[in-house]
C-alpha cells in the first residue's frame, strides 16, 4: 500500500525565509529518520510562515499506513515550532 499526505503548516515564530528553512529542515530530517518517509516542501517556498509538505510512505497493509500517518500527525501536532493547519491523507 502507498500512503500520501499533504500537510499545510504555519511557522508563527518565523520572521525570515532563513528561519523558516531552518525549522523545516529540522522537521524534515526528524520525520525522515523517525518514520522513514519521503517528504518535500511543495508550496510556500517564498513565504515566511506558511508551507505545504507532501509526505509519502509505503507499507504492507492499509492499517499499517494509516497508523503511520496517525503517528506522523501526533508528531507534527506536538512540535512547538509549527501549527498544523490541515493534513489530508490518501491510501492507494
Amino acid at each position: 500500500m502507498i500512503g500520501w499526505g499533504s500537510c499545510a503548516i504555519l511557522i508563527p515564530m518565523s520572521h525570515s525565509l532563513k528561519e523558516k528553512r531552518q525549522v523545516l529542515q529540522r522537521l524534515i530530517t526528524l520525520m525522515r529518520k523517525q518514520f522513514n518517509v519521503s517528504i518535500a516542501e511543495t508550496e510556500g517556498q517564498d513565504t515566511w510562515q506558511r508551507s505545504r509538505l507532501e509526505i509519502a510512505l509505503v507499507g504492507t497493509s492499509e492499517t499499517l499506513v494509516r497508523d503511520a500517518f496517525q503517528s506522523i500527525h501526533r508528531f507534527l501536532e506536538s512540535n512547538l515550532e509549527i501549527t498544523v493547519l490541515s493534513l489530508e491523507i490518501q491510501v492507494l
